[in-house]
């Protein structure tokens, strides 16, 4: 757990150009450490723990809203509505909030055109995997 933490504490610091300012880095990293025990919010989690934490609680939260929902949804109105066909206005608040996962997935995906410009990006070196 301490040699996770530093590694963060390095990690963010060096993306921050900060690391190289700091005197004593043993003691950068104890102050760190206290005033993370004195956080609220839990104890200490990588990026990639916090980043899997938030998809589950997400996972959690639509299949809670799911099972609230106990009419229909109609889903060619939803589709309409993400192919700007209709207003959101003529969804049901069920419905809003099946639109607004698909839409929430529709844009956390790449579209081909993105994918083949950061391809190329890459390929002139322009930027790093």
């Amino acid at each position: 757990m301490d040699e996770e933490l530093e590694k963060e504490v390095r990690r963010g610091l060096a993306m921050s150009d900060e690391w190289e300012t700091v005197e004593d880095p043993a003691e950068f990293v104890s102050e760190a450490r206290a005033f993370l025990a004195l956080r609220l919010a839990g104890p200490f989690v990588s990026l990639e723990e916090g980043e899997r934490r938030t998809q589950e609680m997400i996972a959690r939260k639509r299949r809670e809203r799911a099972v609230e929902t106990t009419c229909k949804i109609d889903h060619a109105k939803i589709c309409a509505v993400l192919a700007g066909e209709i207003q959101t206005s003529e969804l049901t608040t069920a419905e809003k909030s099946v639109r607004l996962d698909r839409f929430t997935d529709l844009v956390s995906e790449p579209v081909p055109d993105e994918e083949a410009f950061f391809v190329e990006r890459r390929r002139r070196g322009l930027e790093q995997e």
